[in-house]
C-alpha cells in the first residue's frame, strides 16, 4: 500500500450502530493488547440507540435463512455475537438488567420440522409461513407441532435480543474500557468524508447502513435498500401470556418483558425504492397494518384477541405520517442496506477506499467501509466488526474475506 504498517493513533467511525460499535470494540481490544494508545471518535447524528435499523430491528439472532440452511457464516457469527453480547452484560445489576433491558439476551425457539408423519415432504420453513396457514395449505394444528420445547437439542436456537439497549451497554463498555486512549460520541449529520475532517483521523471506518449510499463518496456502491416496518402489543390485564418463544416464520413475533408487562414486536413488512425515495416515505402505519396483521394473526391467533393491545412504540427512525395523534397504533420504521444475492445469498460488504479521483476526498487518512448487512446485523456484526479492526489497525485489507470486497471503489 505505499503506507508504514503502523496502528493509526486516531480513528473515526462513521455510524454508532451495531456494526460500528462492534468495530470500536475490537479496535479498543487490539489497541490494548498491542499498548497502543488510539483516540476514537464514534459520529453519529442520533443519541446511542436511537438510529438506524439496528435500533428499529426485531432482535432475533440465528445462523439459518427461510429454507433451513446455514447462511455464509452463521455459526462463526453466532459464537461472536454471544462473546460480544456477555461482554456488553458485564459489571449490569441483574435487577437492572432484567427491568431496563428487557431481558436481553434470553434463548430463543425457531421453527423447526418434526419427525412427525404429518410434515412428510414439508421440506422448508416456508411450507410453515403465515401465508402457507392464511391459504390454508398449512393447519394451525400442523404449524403448532412444528415448535418443540426440545428445539435447543435440535440446533434450532438463537437469541432474542433488545437492540436499544444492547447498543447502550456495549457503548457503556467501550467507554469503560478506553484505557490509555479515549473513545468520544460525537452527534452529526455527516454528507460526506470532508464532514469529519476537523476530527483528523488517520482510519475512517464508514458504516452506515444505508446511510453509506448517502455519502458523496460512496454513491456508487452497490447497495440496494429495503425499508421495513414493526408493529408492537402490549398484554393487557394480569394474566399470563403462552408465548414463551420467538415465533420466526416469514413475519416474526418477538416477546420481550417491559418492566411487569409483556410486550411483542411484530413485523416486518418489506418496501423497495430507491434511498431518497425510502427516505421521503417514512412510516406508513396504515400499510404496516394492512400488510402485517392478516400474517401475524395467522401465526399467533390469539394476537388478534382482546388480550392484546396495539401501542405506540419509543421510536421510530423517521416521522409516521399517517398516525393520528389520538391512534394507539404507530409503527416502527427503518431502512436496511442490501447487497446483490451471490450464491451464498446476500454477503455484507466491506474494503478498503481507494484513494484519488473518485475515492477518498481525505488524502491523508485510510477510509475503511463495512456496510450491505441487510436483515442480519445482528449476527455478523461482531465477527466482521472484528475482520474490520484488524485490517484498520495493519493497514491491511487482506484481513477481510476477499468475497466481501467486490466494489469498483475499493483497492
Amino acid at each position: 500500500m505505499g503506507r508504514i504498517a503502523r496502528p493509526p493513533s486516531s480513528v473515526c467511525i462513521l455510524g454508532g450502530g451495531w456494526a460500528g460499535l462492534s468495530v470500536a470494540f475490537h479496535l479498543q481490544e487490539l489497541a490494548s493488547r498491542m499498548q497502543h494508545a488510539m483516540r476514537m471518535h464514534v459520529v453519529d447524528k442520533e443519541a446511542v440507540g436511537e438510529g438506524g435499523a439496528s435500533a428499529v430491528a426485531g432482535g432475533l439472532v440465528h445462523p439459518f435463512t427461510p429454507r433451513a440452511k446455514k447462511i455464509w457464516m452463521g455459526d462463526a457469527g453466532m459464537e461472536a455475537t454471544r462473546r460480544l453480547i456477555r461482554v456488553a452484560s458485564e459489571g449490569r445489576r441483574e435487577e437492572d438488567f432484567r427491568a431496563a433491558a428487557q431481558n436481553f439476551p434470553s434463548e430463543i425457539e425457531l421453527l423447526r420440522l418434526e419427525d412427525d408423519p404429518s410434515l412428510a415432504g414439508r421440506t422448508s420453513l416456508e411450507a410453515f409461513s403465515p401465508a402457507a396457514l392464511a391459504q390454508g395449505s398449512v393447519s394451525q394444528q400442523e404449524f403448532r407441532r412444528a415448535y418443540s420445547s426440545a428445539s435447543g437439542s435440535s440446533g434450532w436456537s438463537g437469541l432474542s435480543v433488545n437492540g436499544r439497549n444492547y447498543s447502550r451497554a456495549l457503548w457503556e463498555h467501550c467507554k469503560r474500557a478506553s484505557g490509555g486512549g479515549s473513545i468520544e460520541w460525537v452527534r452529526r449529520d455527516v454528507g460526506g468524508l470532508a464532514d469529519v475532517g476537523d476530527l483528523q483521523a488517520e482510519s475512517v471506518v464508514v458504516c452506515l447502513g444505508y446511510g453509506s449510499v448517502m455519502l458523496r463518496e460512496l454513491q456508487g456502491l452497490p447497495i440496494k435498500c429495503v425499508a421495513g416496518q414493526s408493529l408492537e402489543f402490549v398484554r393487557r390485564g394480569d394474566e399470563p401470556s403462552d408465548l414463551k418463544v420467538s415465533l420466526l416464520a416469514g413475519k416474526y413475533i418477538s416477546p420481550l418483558r417491559d418492566g411487569d408487562r409483556l410486550r411483542l414486536y411484530c413485523g416486518a413488512t418489506q418496501e423497495h425504492g430507491t434511498v431518497q425515495e425510502l427516505v421521503r416515505r417514512g412510516a406508513d402505519v396504515e400499510k404496516a397494518k394492512q400488510e402485517l396483521i392478516p400474517e401475524l394473526t395467522a401465526l399467533y391467533p390469539e394476537l388478534g384477541t382482546d388480550c392484546w393491545a396495539p401501542t405506540k412504540v419509543s421510536l421510530s427512525l423517521l416521522p409516521c405520517r399517517t398516525a393520528a395523534t389520538d391512534s394507539p397504533w404507530q409503527s416502527r420504521y427503518g431502512i436496511r442496506a442490501l447487497t446483490s444475492r451471490e450464491n451464498e445469498g446476500r454477503l455484507p460488504l466491506c474494503g478498503l477506499l481507494r484513494s484519488g479521483p473518485g475515492g477518498s476526498m481525505l488524502s491523508n487518512s485510510d477510509v475503511w467501509v463495512l456496510t450491505g448487512f441487510g436483515s442480519r446485523g445482528l449476527i455478523h456484526h461482531a465477527l466482521l466488526g472484528e475482520m474490520m479492526a484488524k485490517a484498520v489497525m495493519h493497514r491491511d485489507p487482506s484481513h477481510l474475506p476477499p468475497e466481501l470486497q467486490k466494489s469498483s471503489l475499493f483497492t
